[in-house]
């Protein structure tokens, strides 16, 4: 018996079914696939749209930089370098921080120390504006002071801030005028 004698005889023989029973498996595998796909497809889950990243900052915490400022005191200018850190609280928009500097003046010799406290308005998530007052002293012992000043910050990156900060600097026996920028890190 030739091959095709022998799958008709498959397909013919009662055991099977016949040709009747082929068809009614074939459409009942054909409709399978059809509701599957259709099922499938109901499920189908997209993936979410891609949003572009955006540097986004959180002034609240600890923070700590590398300061600049040029104090100015009857014509005679003081240029400083130093080191600062700080902390930030933040409540809606308002920010509430203190700020401990040292700071190393190299014409006069003189080294400063200051504490400060700070209340700003967060503008947004990359600026600040603030007012600030603390206490200071420099080295020479004698010295000692009230700044009273205000400032900028802005964020150059999630991280990075450029604070901008003019003081005026009341002491015992002397008024200073002192601005300065700073390169802070936020952690």
């Amino acid at each position: 018996m030739a091959l095709a004698e022998q799958v008709g005889y498959f397909w013919t023989n009662e055991y099977f079914g016949g040709l009747e029973m082929l068809k009614a498996i074939v459409s009942a595998g054909a409709l399978s696939v059809l509701m599957i796909g259709g099922a499938a497809a109901a499920d189908l889950v997209l993936a979410p749209p891609m949003v572009d990243d955006v540097a986004v900052s959180d002034w609240d915490g600890v923070y700590a930089g590398l300061t600049g400022a040029a104090w100015f005191q009857g014509g005679v200018i003081f240029p400083a370098v130093g080191v600062e850190l700080g902390a930030n609280f933040v409540s809606g928009d308002l920010l509430f921080g203190v700020e401990g500097d040292l700071a190393y003046y190299w014409t006069s010799g003189n080294f400063d120390a200051g504490l400060t406290g700070r209340v700003g308005v967060v503008l947004n998530d990359t600026a600040v504006l603030y007012g600030s007052i603390g206490v200071g002293a420099l080295s020479d012992g004698v010295s000692f002071y009230v700044p009273v000043g205000v400032g900028a910050e802005f964020m150059l990156t999630e991280s990075v801030s450029l604070d901008l900060s003019g003081e005026y600097l009341i002491g015992n026996g002397f008024t200073a005028t002192r601005i300065g920028a700073a390169l802070d890190w936020h952690f």
